[in-house]
């Protein structure tokens, strides 16, 4: 039969073409004939059905026979009926062209034992938009290899094929909904609130202040109307100062009125203003302490703070005694009597401070303030404790130097309660004897946002484990290879780098040693110090291995355990008489505080996948500069407190993107990510 149709086709051709050249050929190229298989992946339970379709172009023939390729995985009708076996596995059904049976499409089925596997996560779960406006939805598979999803907007608006939803024109209440591709039966969805004007409001806190050049003044940002409580801060004028992701503002070296802006992330049509009136900070002098009492032959180091102007030098002189004009530092003379120190401003002589000093062969009263030396932060409340020795009368009178610039003092309430200003600086608390005045202490204030050295140890060199407690099936599907990943390549990046400045002369290396496999399920109270001291010691011993001087050993759990009100932690553990450090890693499976990140799009992992590694990340730089809670801290606590959930922009690590928060960094004054 093919013979004679191919003559007839010759002999059609020549007769439509005309003569033909002696001697030459001519061939007729069948059509290609291609299959597909429809869905190409599934998952089904043991002993579960789903029907298959197949498609055959280049044939008139679209018969096609199925098959299954592995010997008992399962079967399949004549129609593309897949029957799974009763035992879990992944298997694969074959689809074969009836007109040409070389040609073969398959598709992947896993078959699971248990409750199906397969869910859908949609974010944002709700949004709020003005008529028109568009909002972009991200959808999470679990339990199929098969990541893809359906979008539909049933109520109206539409969404594209990547999840941009397009609100109607009309106000009213939408859905947005995500099917799962390989099984169109689960879905996720998400409510769309669309006014026709926006409902969304912002408000700044304070919404006018005044600041002296080059001070500083936290501002809070409030979003109603919307979930999204995110804000953009910028600057109208260009030299007003500056203000990070976080709404701290530094005032210019100038005086003048400059505007601070927040901009709705939800909506960047919704802004508020901060008004900051600038002033000229005043040239001032002040001597600490400015009295003293010492007996003869006595010492008193002074310091001299200038204010207002870029050079504070000083010089020192005496009227009796003697003392260092360059440092302050006064001996008093053999005899008794009144004397003065006075500090004198270098480019300004004009500025003089004077501190007064009783010098007695006998000193009866002493005041003694507990603590000469406070770190706070703007605006934050400390008791400050002072004894009395020498007299019956111990109460004091309690001062600022700088006042009002410096604070304020509750002395009505004992001990007293010093509360700093918003602004930074160095301020200085006195407390004088009521009953002898020539007796007083000082204690010095100093307000930063800075990180403290409290003198602890700090890790520079860490080797990172993790140990995967828990069912494995129960972790979202690409946590593990992104926090390996992430692991992996941290170490010699610049985001790393944020953290040398303080391990006093060292540098930061991280290195991934590997992962630990612990299948048990993790109590209730895994969260407990007992609990993952007993986890990471005997995963240690477990594994065979001695516990690593330098390790860090990153426990991770399927969900966060319950009463357990942080997304992750850091701590210390002691195995076999080796310090080691651990952090606490659930993933936020169970708790959507823990899994709120506005995505910067850095990356295809899961939101809750990025979650995690922001955690670990967070926890990472905390333990390396304050491994045991001694070292580097401040107000906001450690250096990733303080820039908690602040993000600017992707990090990159060996060509791979990021979503990892801002780090606080001493030399820049600020949060930063490199």
């Amino acid at each position: 039969m093919g013979v004679r149709i191919g003559a007839l086709l010759v002999a059609l051709l020549l007769v439509a073409c005309g003569p033909s050249v002696v001697g030459g050929t001519s061939e007729v190229t069948p059509p290609v004939i291609t299959i597909g298989v429809a869905p190409p992946k599934a998952a089904l339970q043991v002993g579960k059905s789903a029907q298959f379709s197949a498609t055959v172009t280049g044939s008139s023939d679209k018969a096609v026979i199925w098959s299954v390729r592995e010997a008992g995985g399962g079967s399949v009708t004549g129609e593309g009926l897949y029957s799974a076996p009763s035992s879990a596995g992944v298997f694969h059904l074959a689809a074969a062209s009836h007109a040409d049976p070389k040609q073969i499409a398959e598709a992947e089925i896993t078959v699971t034992t248990g409750a199906p596997a397969i869910s859908v996560s949609i974010e944002p779960a709700r949004v709020t938009l003005v008529a028109g406006a568009t909002a972009r939805f991200r959808a999470t598979i679990t339990g199929s290899a098969d990541g893809a999803v359906t979008w539909s907007a049933p109520d109206g608006g539409t969404v594209d094929s990547a999840g941009l939803f397009t609100a109607p024109k009309a106000a009213g209440t939408f859905r947005v909904v995500a099917a799962a591709h390989a099984d169109p039966g689960k879905t996720a969805t998400a409510t769309v609130e669309v006014s026709l004007q926006s409902a969304i409001a912002v408000s700044i806190s304070p919404a006018a202040f005044t600041v002296q050049t080059g001070g500083a003044q936290a501002l809070a940002a409030t979003v109603t109307g919307t979930d999204d409580s995110l804000v953009t801060w910028s600057l109208q004028e260009t030299g007003g100062g500056t203000v990070n992701a976080a709404g701290i503002y530094v005032a210019p070296q100038i005086a003048g009125t400059f505007h601070i802006v927040a901009t709705s992330h939800a909506d960047p049509t919704r802004t508020a203003v901060a008004v900051a009136t600038v002033v000229a900070a005043p040239r001032s002098i002040a001597i600490s302490p400015q009295t003293a009492r010492v007996a003869p032959g006595g010492n008193v180091q002074f310091q001299a703070t200038v204010s207002g102007m870029t050079d504070g030098r000083v010089q020192y002189s005496a009227d009796a005694g003697t003392v260092d004009r360059a440092t302050g530092f006064w001996t008093a003379p053999p005899s008794e009597g009144t004397f003065h120190v006075t500090a004198q401003s270098v480019a300004d002589p004009s500025l003089q401070a004077v501190a007064v000093i009783t010098v007695a062969r006998s000193t009866t009263v002493t005041v003694k303030i507990r603590s000469n030396s406070i770190f706070l932060g703007p605006g934050d409340v400390t008791s400050i404790e002072v004894d009395v020795t020498g007299a019956a009368d111990r109460s004091v009178t309690w001062s600022i130097r700088e006042s009002p610039a410096g604070g304020a003092i509750d002395q009505s309430v004992s001990p007293a309660r010093y509360s700093a200003p918003v602004a930074e600086g160095v301020f200085h608390v006195v407390a004088t004897s009521n009953a002898d005045p020539t007796a007083s202490d000082v204690a010095t204030i100093t307000v930063s946002l800075n990180l403290r050295d409290g003198g602890g140890p700090v890790a520079a060199a860490i080797h990172a484990y993790a140990i995967w407690w828990g069912n494995p099936t129960s972790f979202p599907s690409d946590e593990k290879d992104a926090v390996e990943s992430f692991l992996g390549t941290i170490g010699g990046s610049s985001y790393l780098a944020i953290a040398d400045q303080y391990l006093r002369g060292a540098k930061a290396t991280v290195s991934f040693t590997s992962s630990l496999l612990d299948t048990s399920i993790p109590p209730d109270g895994a969260a407990g110090s007992s609990e993952l001291n007993q986890e990471v010691c005997g995963q240690i011993a477990a594994q065979g291995q001695k516990p690593d001087p330098l390790g860090m050993y990153f426990v991770f759990t399927p969900s966060v355990p319950p009463g357990l009100n942080v997304c992750a932690f850091h701590s210390w553990t002691t195995c076999d008489d080796t310090k080691v450090l651990y952090a606490f890693m659930p993933s936020p499976t169970n708790y959507v505080f823990c899994n709120s990140l506005q995505s910067l799009g850095c990356n295809t992992h899961s939101s809750l996948a990025q979650s995690v590694v922001n955690y670990v990340a967070h926890e990472l730089m905390e333990a390396i500069t304050d491994p045991f809670g001694n070292a580097w801290t401040g107000p906001g606590n450690e250096i990733g407190d303080k820039c908690n959930a602040v993000f600017d922009h992707c990090v990159s690590l060996a060509g791979a993107k990021w979503q990892i928060q801002e780090q606080w960094s001493n030399a820049a004054h600020a949060c930063v990510q490199e």
